[in-house]
């Protein structure tokens, strides 16, 4: 008699416990709703990431990396005294090159040496004008970028102008369905708002007759994302 009681708390309390457990549940999204805001601003971008590469062909690993060493020693030499920023050799390699008829025999060896550095945009030109004469000879690209400060300033007011949007949006919607706000339940914010322009190109050292490089600033877009899930309730008349 007491085991049969004791099992039928036992399956009492399960039941309690998984009913009770349930309507938490439930009552915790009752009266809620997702709302998404979008913040956008545009930003000038008046700095240069510029990559630069030092190509260079042999017979012998031993002179190419001579070669790139001597090469890279003189472009960096001359970009520093220009006064570019982050000035980085990101990579070296060096690596066999084939005969196209037969492809187990090795012909020869190239090596490549990446440059990267950071520049005002009035300035950059002439700096990758120097550096080319100094001993690159590819500009894989360049990347227009804005100022910290701007970028920092600009990433303010999209995060305000989102979060704005989210709250007016919800507003709206409740007010068409007769209810209102009743506080924010959860924020999500989207991944750091950056802007992106990109342009690229290709020049050569040995193309003397190339006019000066001219690299100008931009506007670019700055835009966040900022989720929201709000409480509401009907509206009080």
């Amino acid at each position: 008699m007491r085991e049969a009681y004791q099992k039928t708390l036992l399956v009492l309390l399960f039941i309690f416990c998984l009913f009770g457990l349930g309507k938490g549940v439930a009552d915790e999204h009752v009266n809620v709703m997702h709302v998404s805001g979008v913040g956008k601003t545009t930003i000038i971008a008046d700095r240069a990431e510029v990559r630069l590469h030092i190509e260079v062909n042999d017979q012998a690993v031993r002179q190419i990396h001579q070669t790139l060493s001597s090469k890279n020693q003189k472009v960096l030499g001359v970009l520093r005294k220009m006064g570019a920023d982050k000035l980085t050799t990101t990579q070296m390699t060096i690596l066999p090159q084939y005969d196209r008829k037969q492809r187990n025999k090795v012909i020869g060896y190239r090596g490549n040496m990446s440059i990267t550095f950071h520049a005002k945009t009035q300035d950059a030109g002439s700096m990758i004008d120097a550096a080319l004469q100094a001993g690159a000879n590819r500009m894989d690209g360049f990347t227009l970028i804005p100022g910290a400060q701007e970028l920092k300033a600009a990433q303010k007011i999209v995060y305000e102008a989102a979060a704005v949007n989210a709250i007016e949006q919800a507003k709206i919607i409740l007010a068409a369905l007769q209810q209102e706000l009743d506080g924010i339940y959860e924020i999500r914010v989207g991944a750091q708002p950056r802007p992106y322009h990109h342009k690229q190109f290709r020049a050569m050292a040995a193309m003397e007759s190339m006019p000066a490089t001219e690299i100008t600033a931009g506007e670019q877009e700055v835009q966040a994302v900022v989720n929201l899930k709000v409480h509401f309730k009907p509206k009080d008349y």
